[in-house]
């Protein structure tokens, strides 16, 4: 993972995982490489790209979701304010 600014982060994975038996075509070998934009204090829009090359791994995929910080009690706003992201708001 790298984060470009405050709003935008990127990254990229690799995965591969062996069967012990090979008849079962559980092998994998895939990648993927996404991030998330921060749209504003409370939501980030999250996306990747993945594709793989053995039989148990898709050829190619995306994924696009929605990230939304839900408000939290004033007490617990204040507890949590020393630990949030200098980009997210408590």
């Amino acid at each position: 993972m790298h984060d470009f600014n405050a709003r935008l982060s990127l990254g990229i994975e690799a995965f591969g995982a062996d069967a012990d038996t090979k008849s079962l075509g559980k092998d994998q070998l895939q990648g993927l490489a996404g991030g998330w934009y921060q749209l504003n204090s409370r939501m980030a829009v999250t996306f990747a790209l993945l594709g793989g090359s053995h039989i148990a791994s898709p050829r190619i995929g995306g994924q696009v979701g929605f990230e939304i910080d839900f408000p939290l009690a004033r007490k617990a706003k204040k507890e949590l304010a020393s630990t949030s992201s200098p980009w997210r708001t408590p």
